[in-house]
């Protein structure tokens, strides 16, 4: 993801938000890494393989070469057959790749080739990614009314999955603390409603609705931060919202 300026002045906020569904990924990650010390050496080669293929994708966004996303590519694919325990970080990796690329076809065929969620916690999600890069390939090919219709798609979704959530949700995203918000895998639908709805109706009419939101007490004014870099970032931009 890039590190774009928002209309808002906030870089930091948009460096906040880079790879935050990466971070909830990360922690599951981390939490398998100490379940299967047993197997050491493995661990190791997965763990040198994630780190690899990162600094590749460092290296693409410093330099502009696709010769080091073709590396982290082959890389990821490998971890994704030789780690299937960090499968999940992997697959993440390799959306965020193609996604790098504009390999939009690909990212599609990928999502697809699940056979089960990405998170238990979330069975829009799956879905959701779909609708998510495709309408990112419509965008690239101009047309417009696709890509809404996507868009639209997951409001539906998202909708109907907030509102069976309502009560635990509008409960974490006023929660004093920032992180734990972050955290947790249910302030994803809120962030991309609201994401959804920038995109389709523009980030400043979405913002005068989360700015009630925070005055009213009903969203953390850090989350509500974030949410600002969020709605600002342009739709090829993929970072798991």
């Amino acid at each position: 993801m890039s590190g774009k300026k928002d209309k808002t002045g906030s870089k930091t906020h948009v460096s906040n938000l880079s790879g935050t569904i990466i971070r909830v990924v990360l922690l599951l990650f981390m939490v398998s890494l100490v379940r299967c010390s047993a197997n050491r050496e493995k661990t190791g080669r997965c763990n040198g393989m994630n780190q690899r293929s990162v600094n590749y994708i460092s290296s693409f966004s410093m330099q502009g070469d696709t010769a080091y996303l073709d590396t982290a590519l082959s890389l990821t694919d490998s971890a994704l057959k030789d780690c299937k325990q960090y499968s999940t970080i992997f697959f993440f990796r390799k959306l965020d790749i193609l996604s790098r690329k504009h390999d939009y076809p690909a990212a599609i065929d990928l999502i697809r080739s699940l056979d089960k969620p990405v998170f238990n916690e979330l069975s829009y999600y799956n879905n959701y990614l779909l609708n998510r890069f495709r309408a990112m390939y419509y965008q690239e090919k101009g047309d417009l009314p696709e890509r809404n219709q996507c868009l639209e798609n997951n409001l539906r979704d998202l909708e109907h999955f907030i509102t069976l959530h309502e009560g635990t949700i509008n409960s974490l995203i006023a929660y004093p603390d920032p992180d734990s918000i972050l955290n947790n895998p249910l302030h994803m639908p809120f962030v991309q409603y609201y994401y959804c709805r920038s995109v389709l109706n523009g980030p400043q009419k979405t913002k005068a609705e989360l700015d009630s939101l925070r005055k009213a007490g009903k969203l953390n004014p850090r989350f509500h931060e974030f949410l600002m870099a969020c709605i600002y970032t342009d739709l090829s931009d993929f970072n798991g919202y």
